[in-house]
């Protein structure tokens, strides 16, 4: 994905907004997360993440999400922020791979889906790839 002037974006250029229950989770992957020069919300349950989004629905470029989670689960908290921005980039975690069954529609549509444990350079993979992927309704831009 390239600016009008034909840079490629950096990415500060890109606020993510990661929800996650876990709180040594949530904090590890915000910190490494902005240490690649991201910007990141981070929030501890859907219904936060969702408030978030209602709030300023073109902010966020990505939404890294857990599925599990207490107040409204990653997948309704996904199908709900892509009615508020059909071209939000969309990632899934979970610590049960078998979750990814129940997404499939999402997944269709371009969301990606990461098994906990995964390597930091995973997410950074999953991040720059769905940044790259440019507007569309599995993108935000």
């Amino acid at each position: 994905m390239t600016s009008p002037q034909g840079k490629v974006p950096a990415p500060a250029d890109f606020l993510i907004l990661l929800a996650e229950d876990e709180p040594a989770i949530r904090e590890t992957l915000e910190l490494f997360l902005v240490e690649a020069g991201y910007r990141v919300v981070a929030v501890g349950d859907g219904g936060a993440a969702l408030q978030r989004l209602t709030e300023d629905p073109r902010a966020f470029a990505v939404l890294v999400t857990d599925i599990r989670m207490p107040v409204l689960d990653g997948a309704s908290l996904a199908k709900r922020s892509r009615g508020l921005n059909p071209g939000l980039k969309i990632i899934f975690i979970s610590g049960f791979p078998g979750d990814v069954a129940n997404l499939p529609d999402l997944c269709a549509a371009g969301a990606r889906f990461l098994a906990k444990p995964f390597p930091m350079g995973d997410l950074l993979n999953a991040v720059s790839e769905a940044l790259a992927m440019g507007p569309g309704p599995a993108g935000n831009g």
